[in-house]
């Protein structure tokens, strides 16, 4: 039986590490200054099922005060002091190995809420357009069909691996969604059709918000910024077991050549946005970028005052329709064998466009797209922010709602 509290609590239960950037993005500060006692569990010692990899590095590290339970035992003792008004947000997918995790939270009552405010597309924008073509609709079509019936057949064996147990989990309290697109059974949640929909900014909105009185980060005043996407130096990739392309240095060598030509062809310098989490020396990041300059943990100001924006698959992506600027998408054979490959073509899909095969580009010169307001428009709908959703801060609205669901008298002590 748990014991009376006086205020509620804000439990983030992180996968691995927690970041100081999720501590941010995940609105603590506005939990705490609303009166909860915020709590950052980090379940990696209790869901990597034995292995030993160190997770942490001196530019990838937990963010102060986070916990780090090293057993399901010790996890449910911490689970047993929650209580059914506190919000529990996980950053823990549901699967066949950590269903327990919601299993447990569903025993005690205690409901959970997730976040869906970092979209981008995982299928194909189907319309007739001149770069699409009746042979490209076709394959698109199809694709998305085979797409469609994948995700279908992942729930169901998902529900098939967990038997009963699956119905047996509270679905979700509240999605919290940046934009309205959703592709059919992406959530593997049990009932999650019924869980409260709260509109606000996706990730992308609140991050150029955060850095509208930011300085320029850079004396060039007209250049090219190309985001990158950790191919070849993501800390995840080790987490999750991600083997390193082995034409990984083909694939550095065709985008310095791309790089090249969009600066013969536009007259502007490529500036090289650095993912968050990358960790290159500077003598790698100018052997592998050709000497240009990289930053890091600024995207956002970039964008805003570049003059157009080169990208794989990226939620930064998204910076080109906040600040409505020229987008470019880049793929080649290394990105193609990613399991994630395609989401290259999908993106681009969406602003009706081809990729740029930067493996045959010898003969090519490179045009930039123009700005169309309503791809832009419609894309921030989708991904972004719904239309009608509220101007308040994401975390406003979201903790508003909660206790509206769940209402909370705190015990007074006695005298």
């Amino acid at each position: 039986m748990t014991r009376p509290r006086h205020r509620r609590r804000y439990v983030l239960l992180g996968h691995h590490l927690i970041l100081q950037r999720d501590y941010t993005r995940f609105g603590c500060d506005e939990f705490k200054r609303r009166g909860y006692e915020v709590r950052l569990i980090s379940c990696w010692n209790v869901l990597r099922n034995g292995q030993n990899l160190d997770t942490q590095s001196e530019s990838f590290r937990n963010a102060p005060g986070v916990e780090t339970p090293n057993s399901r035992e010790e996890l449910f003792e911490f689970l047993d002091t929650l209580q059914p008004t506190d919000f529990i947000l996980p950053m823990v997918g549901l699967t066949y190995e950590n269903y327990w995790l919601f299993k447990a939270l569903s025993e005690r009552g205690l409901r959970y809420s997730f976040v869906n405010r970092g979209k981008i597309p995982s299928t194909y924008l189907l319309r007739l357009t001149a770069t699409s073509g009746v042979r490209r609709l076709l394959g698109m079509t199809f694709r998305n069909a085979r797409q469609f019936l994948t995700r279908l057949y992942n729930k169901l064996h998902l529900v098939a691996q967990i038997g009963l147990d699956y119905w047996r989990i509270d679905g979700p309290l509240i999605e919290i969604r940046g934009g309205v697109y959703q592709a059919p059974f992406t959530s593997l949640f049990p009932f999650s059709g019924k869980s409260e929909k709260v509109d606000v900014e996706g990730f992308e909105l609140f991050w150029a918000k955060q850095s509208e009185d930011d300085p320029a980060v850079t004396t060039v005043e007209k250049y090219a910024l190309f985001l990158e996407g950790g191919v070849g130096n993501q800390p995840d990739a080790a987490i999750w077991n991600i083997p390193r392309p082995k034409t990984i240095d083909l694939y550095f060598e065709s985008l310095r050549k791309t790089l090249d030509k969009v600066e013969a062809n536009t007259g502007h310098p490529v500036i090289i946005a650095l993912h968050p989490k990358s960790s290159y020396s500077k003598s790698e990041a100018d052997r592998l970028f050709g000497g240009r300059v990289t930053i890091q943990g600024k995207t956002a100001q970039l964008a805003r005052n570049a003059s157009c924006i080169l990208v794989h698959y990226s939620t930064s992506m998204s910076f080109a329709a906040i600040y409505r600027k020229p987008i470019l998408f880049l793929t080649n054979s290394t990105l193609r064998d990613f399991p994630e490959g395609e989401y290259v073509d999908f993106m681009a899909s969406w602003f009706e466009q081809v990729p740029l095969d930067m493996d045959l580009i010898d003969d090519q010169s490179i045009a930039i797209p123009p700005v169309r307001d309503d791809v832009i428009d419609r894309y921030v709908h989708n991904f972004l922010r719904a239309k009608n959703a509220s101007d308040e801060p994401a975390w406003v609205v979201v903790s508003r709602t909660f206790e509206h669901l769940m209402p909370f008298t705190p015990n007074r002590p006695s005298l």
